[in-house]
């Protein structure tokens, strides 16, 4: 999640939060966890072909990092389940937008009992986790918070070993265990 690391330069610099030690070493830690779970083989077979997917997961990385700060300063004197629902709204609208200019809305009566149950409970757990974030945005350091939540990146490797039985590359436990050390350094 190379958005971690923009985060915690912009809670710096945008947010003028201090850049101690501990923060400023998780973080690093934390960038090479990701481009170890990336790993030389996957990277090759990745660079094959079209580009365009490099400036997509770029400007991912941008705006997840953007989301943290602009929420952090928007949430000031606000509730954070306000400040939730506010942004939850804005990404319902947006969201539908893009489906209705897509046409794909018609896909809808497509999609398997299965597949609406397991979205649900994704939308849930969704909400639950931005409830969280935001909650704890509203309390503490966006460049403690926001590496901590996407410590959520190895408890999805975690999870996706054992409910969807995927296997694990040398490359995933590696870069896994070196994310989880450097969130434990910033959680000290």
């Amino acid at each position: 999640k190379s958005s971690v690391v923009l985060t915690i330069l912009l809670s710096f610099i945008v947010l003028g939060e201090p850049a101690t030690p501990l923060v400023i070493a998780g973080g690093a830690i934390i960038a090479i966890g990701t481009f170890i779970l990336i790993g030389k083989n996957e990277e090759k077979k990745r660079f094959t072909g079209s580009q365009s997917y490099i400036l997509l997961a770029i400007l991912g990385a941008v705006f997840a990092a953007l989301t943290s700060i602009l929420a952090k300063i928007g949430i000031e004197d606000v509730d954070s389940n306000l400040a939730t629902f506010i942004r939850t709204i804005v990404i319902i609208v947006f969201s539908w937008g893009i489906v209705f200019f897509q046409g794909t809305q018609k896909e809808m009566k497509n999609i398997t009992k299965k597949g609406y149950l397991f979205l649900i409970l994704s939308g849930v757990a969704t909400g639950l986790s931005w409830l969280c974030y935001f909650a704890a945005i509203a309390i503490g350091k966006v460049s403690i918070v926001a590496p901590i939540d996407k410590f959520s990146v190895v408890l999805a490797m975690i999870l996706s070993f054992v409910i969807l039985k995927e296997k694990p590359t040398k490359h995933t436990v590696i870069g896994g265990i070196v994310i989880a050390v450097g969130t434990v350094l910033l959680i000290i």
